[in-house]
């Protein structure tokens, strides 16, 4: 392989450990620094709802509405046309709700974690059966692009100087892992109650403690 810019390799280090000692010193950062814990743990948390909403929708609404001849694949293919449509549109809606009002990017993700939560209480009360499954998800699939842009962003701004590859490479550790927690939780609830609805119950409760937290990182 040809040389590549950046710092050389270090001296007595494995090429098979390197990475989980680089994962273990963002961890230690992210414990020593309060504001940059906290805003993992929101990441955490909105990455793991948002990923179960979007894996179970199609479950449940097959569950829910059989007698219309609903799949999985026809709900999947749905969310997927959905989330493409519905992500180009979210991009340009929250653009022009920080250009013309100057929210912070905070807020705004505020706004889209009450979102998530707002669809965990129209699954969890069969709202969706009455005013439909593309209604239900509409919201889930404008901010679902836009929600991992303002991350990001913040992450970002909470980053100590000269750890930036590390700790964003901490940073995705962080979203495998929630997928990996609500697929089990998901699971866990179908095989005791029967009923993917139950799940939404997780989503509205992770949506509350995401916004409790959010609200004391300080991004400044």
């Amino acid at each position: 392989l040809g040389d590549r810019p950046g710092p050389p390799f270090p001296d007595g280090q494995n090429l098979l450990t390197l990475g989980w000692e680089s994962a273990i010193t963002a961890l230690r950062t992210c414990c020593r620094l309060k504001h940059t814990g906290l805003f993992v743990l929101v990441y955490f948390l909105a990455s793991d709802v948002l990923s179960t909403i979007t894996a179970t929708a199609g479950l449940l609404n097959e569950e829910t509405n059989p007698e219309k001849e609903w799949t999985t694949m026809k709900s999947q293919m749905i969310n997927y046309l959905l989330a493409q449509v519905g992500g180009a549109l979210g991009i340009g809606i929250f653009y022009l709700i920080q250009r013309f009002t100057g929210a912070a990017a905070k807020k705004l993700l505020a706004s889209q974690i009450v979102v998530m939560g707002i669809v965990g209480i129209i699954f969890v009360t069969n709202l969706n059966s009455t005013i439909g499954f593309i209604a239900s998800m509409a919201p889930i699939t404008i901010i679902m692009i836009s929600v991992q842009s303002y991350c990001r962003s913040m992450f970002s701004c909470l980053i100590p100087p000269g750890q930036e590859s590390a700790m964003f490479a901490f940073y995705e550790i962080s979203d495998k892992g929630s997928n990996l927690m609500g697929s089990l939780i998901t699971i866990f609830v179908y095989q005791v109650s029967g009923q993917y609805r139950m799940v939404y119950w997780y989503v509205l409760v992770g949506s509350a403690v995401c916004l409790y937290v959010l609200y004391f990182v300080d991004v400044e």
